[in-house]
């Protein structure tokens, strides 16, 4: 290899290495879409760094410690939490002591947290979390720091401290440069937190800001879930006509869907329609809201099985419990290493609910009023 290649290629790493400890990742996305075939090993690798599903050959040649990880974050995204368990938990066992495993061990630590509170395991989801952070801290990864503050933050919301969540929240966003692309999604994050703390007027600005930024930078994700926060934000805000977001915005409508997302956006329509008094209304709304997180590619179990509850108040019909649902409360964690920094001693002693945080979705329906609260125990 010649000097003049050796230079291009060391180049071309630092591009994409710089953009990548800030979260900038759509640059290094379509870069393996269209010029990955010029350097494979720096596709394959960015593939992994970026948990690409639509590089099979690349997923396949990786080695075990990098292949596991990589699979579990993909069936993460799928919604198949317990395959992504699964993997998260092999990938811990084949990683050594060596100090060069760090910050793979904090990417591990993130997945099997993130898993764990999808699955309403939240006392084993801080732990993991925890030590993702401190690992993090220990590599100096700030991308990694960004990743698991705002994971434990989300977790917290959940578990109803919200001024924990947005401690976690406002961390995460202030760790991030300025001008960076995670923006408009850290602010519906905020949002969230504010939202659940009755600061409904600062959560509403931190909305139509993201919904503004993410519009123009055409991050279609950030859209739908900036639509669906607006969304039960004006009908928590208890104001006399609550609009309906996906009329009243709909010129910042993505054509890509977010499906949990734009599901989230048919329930909140569906509590404005029942609040009016329009049960018929609700129920296409909630049918709506079903038809976009059956989509193919991606399950969502818990979220659909509380689309399914509130569907059955309206119906006056009963639900079996769901049997993806209880396979997620009859998972098995595995327990997080001992140890605790000072930094995050905090966040290891707030009290969190001891039992599943989805058990419920296996108990006897409640009214649609009191199951339409059960969202506090999801991110939105």
């Amino acid at each position: 290899m010649d000097t003049s290649t050796i230079r291009a290629t060391l180049v071309r790493q630092d591009r994409h290495l710089q953009r990548l400890v800030h979260g900038e990742q759509s640059y290094s996305r379509r870069w393996v879409a269209e010029h990955g075939s010029d350097d494979p090993e720096l596709a394959a690798w960015l593939s992994a760094e970026l948990r690409l599903s639509d590089q099979p050959a690349h997923l396949a040649q990786a080695p075990e410690a990098l292949r596991l990880p990589w699979q579990g974050w993909l069936d993460y995204y799928r919604g198949d939490y317990p395959a992504a368990a699964a993997s998260f938990t092999r990938a811990w066992a084949t990683l050594g002591e060596a100090p060069d495993e760090a910050a793979l061990a904090a990417d591990i630590a993130l997945g099997l947290g993130k898993v764990y509170t999808r699955s309403g395991h939240w006392q084993d989801a801080r732990c993991w979390l925890l030590h993702s952070l401190q690992q993090s801290r220990d590599e100096q990864r700030l991308f990694g720091l960004v990743q698991a503050y705002g994971a434990l933050g989300e977790l917290m919301l959940r578990a109803a401290q919200p001024q924990a969540a947005h401690a976690c929240m406002s961390t995460a966003y202030h760790l991030l440069p300025p001008g960076s692309g995670q923006q408009p999604r850290q602010l519906n994050y905020l949002a969230s937190t504010l939202m659940r703390s009755g600061a409904a007027l600062r959560a509403e600005s931190l909305l139509m800001t993201s919904l503004h930024m993410a519009h123009d930078a055409k991050d279609a994700d950030s859209v739908w879930h900036a639509l669906a926060r607006l969304q039960f934000l004006l009908l928590d805000d208890r104001r006399q006509s609550a609009p309906d977001v996906l009329l009243t915005l709909c010129d910042y409508l993505p054509t890509r869907l977010t499906p949990v997302a734009a599901g989230f956006l048919h329930v909140g329509r569906a509590m404005r329609e029942q609040r009016l008094g329009n049960t018929g209304a609700a129920r296409k709304c909630l049918h709506s809201a079903l038809g976009v997180l059956d989509l193919p590619g991606q399950a969502l179990p818990c979220e659909r099985a509380w689309v399914d509850r509130l569907l059955a108040t309206l119906d006056g019909l009963p639900v079996a419990p769901p049997p993806a649902v209880c396979q997620l409360l009859a998972l098995e964690a595995l327990p997080a290493p001992p140890g605790e920094s000072i930094l995050d001693r905090t966040w290891a002693s707030l009290a969190l609910p001891a039992e599943n945080g989805f058990a419920w979705l296996c108990e006897e329906v409640e009214s649609f009023d009191a199951t339409m609260v059960r969202r506090a125990c999801f991110f939105i």
